[in-house]
């Protein structure tokens, strides 16, 4: 499902509407905004439901009210309690995104609004924040039997979810099993569980440096962001060492870094270790810095469990075949089913995954150009522009290419003088 985000009054953008694709895709010059659009993804991304103002809300619209006196025989009662708990629910995830926001960003300032066919969100710091339809329009509750009580949740797509209810604990225990499925589910990228998603942060390559025993007390100095990134390069090291990850997909990048991964138990700890091509074994966070930066990258996307992956900068140390060897990768990544969105500088990059969309015209190998979305970001006076750049069968347009090109030279033409 392909989501609109629209951004007003927030950071350096005035009114900026991006059509999100499995595959976007943000470039241009430094300190235009390219990583404030990845951190607030990332932000709707790990919102989760905020209980407390579930609780609030639930109590404001007679929930707890309507529960004392709920007899699991009548299904009207049923049905309206359902339809009040989902409400609810709905408020409580905007209050989530709310929260999340404010943690990392420090305030919620414009409005934030994403939009699909199933559903609008918005968040707004000067207006209530809405989510449209609420949850109790996308999924209708249908009783079949009281005895034992069986509910059945139908989402609007067809999909059905079914329970057999004992007690009103169960009910809603029930409710919040569907409710988080029908949101982790249908409102992808967004609202993913922690294991389901990583944010591969700038200056990865000094964070692994924290994967050093004596380093671990430190990490309470961390932001939040830099703390879940190694929490979820923790979870990745240890999905590798029980094969759910996809080994295929990595083994030409291993090949060409000329390395090998392993896990060495280290004071009841399995450490990160990395074997050298002439045979020398070290620490990761000793690791040349081109591992160190690109290793989480390959982990995340040939991973079995992670399904949303924020990337800056992949090319980061990296020499122009590992880069393409890493474009492949995103190609498989996203042929799979996941998300990818990412920053980067690289024309090269660029030039590989314009190849293989090239290539979706001659075999299954290639990327499907209706999944790639491809943003240029500009100055525009005090604000920072977005420009859609063409993607189509032959990749990405050529006029278009010489213009992404031509920014990102002079670039590199200030930065050297």
């Amino acid at each position: 499902m392909n989501w609109t985000l629209t951004i007003k009054e927030f950071g350096p953008f005035n009114n900026t509407s991006l059509e999100l694709k499995p595959l976007t895709i943000f470039i241009g010059k430094n300190s235009l905004g390219k990583s404030l659009i990845l951190r607030l993804l990332w932000s709707l991304s790990s919102a989760e439901p905020d209980y407390k103002e579930f609780s609030k809300e639930f109590m404001r619209l007679g929930g707890y009210s309507r529960r004392e006196n709920l007899l699991l025989k009548d299904k009207e009662a049923i049905k309206n309690y359902a339809n009040v708990y989902m409400r609810a629910f709905s408020f409580s995830l905007l209050k989530g995104i709310e929260n999340k926001i404010k943690e990392i960003f420090g305030k919620t300032e414009g409005e934030i609004e994403v939009t699909s066919e199933l559903a609008n969100i918005k968040v707004s710091n000067e207006a209530q924040s809405i989510l449209e339809p609420s949850l109790d329009k996308l999924i209708d509750i249908e009783i079949n039997t009281l005895s034992p009580l069986n509910v059945v949740f139908k989402f609007k797509d067809g999909e059905n979810s079914e329970y057999y209810i004992k007690t009103k604990e169960d009910l809603d225990d029930a409710l919040d099993l569907a409710l988080l499925y029908f949101t982790y589910s249908r409102f992808e990228p967004f609202f993913q569980a922690d294991t389901n998603r990583i944010f591969l942060i700038d200056g990865r390559a000094g964070l692994t440096r924290f994967f050093n025993l004596k380093f671990l007390k430190t990490l309470d100095f961390l932001d939040i962001i830099s703390k879940e990134y190694l929490s979820s390069y923790s979870l990745l090291l240890e999905d590798f060492s029980k094969g759910k990850v996809d080994f295929n997909l990595i083994k030409d990048f291993f090949n060409e870094l000329g390395f090998d991964l392993k896990l060495i138990e280290m004071e009841g700890i399995k450490s990160p270790h990395v074997k050298m091509w002439n045979g020398v074994t070290l620490p990761l966070s000793e690791a040349p810095s081109g591992i160190r930066e690109a290793l989480p990258i390959t982990l995340a996307l040939a991973s079995k469990e992670i399904s949303v992956i924020y990337i800056e900068e992949p090319e980061a140390h990296l020499h122009p075949k590992a880069q393409r060897i890493v474009a492949k990768m995103i190609s498989e990544a996203v042929k799979n089913g996941k998300y990818v969105f990412l920053t980067t500088h690289s024309d090269y990059l660029l030039y590989s995954i314009s190849n293989l969309i090239a290539m979706s015209q001659k075999d299954n190998k290639g990327l499907d150009p209706n999944k790639v979305a491809v943003y240029l970001l500009k100055r525009d006076c005090e604000y920072t522009r977005v420009d859609k750049v063409e993607v189509n069968e032959d990749g990405i347009n050529e006029d278009e290419f010489t213009k992404v090109a031509e920014e990102l030279l002079d670039e590199k033409g200030k930065i050297y003088g």
